[in-house]
């Protein structure tokens, strides 16, 4: 278990999906979840990538388990 700003944060492996990233207890509206830092850049997208400016990076653990969304809820 990780600990993410007042977040506690478990990390769950699934097989066939991967790892996922559940927090608790509920998030307030404007309050910050997680902060991260670049691992490395990649020269194209992957299943752990994030797009930054153009390019595609990986953040570190647990920010890299974070889902993303188009249209996000936190």
């Amino acid at each position: 278990m990780y600990r993410i700003m007042n977040l506690k944060v478990k990390v769950n492996s699934k097989p066939k999906v991967g790892k996922a990233k559940t927090a608790f207890p509920n998030i307030n509206k404007g309050e910050t979840v997680i902060e991260s830092q670049l691992v490395k850049t990649v020269p194209h997208r992957n299943k752990y990538s994030l797009e930054l400016n153009g390019n595609h990076i990986i953040i570190n653990e647990p920010a890299v388990l974070v889902n993303h969304s188009c249209d996000p809820n936190c």
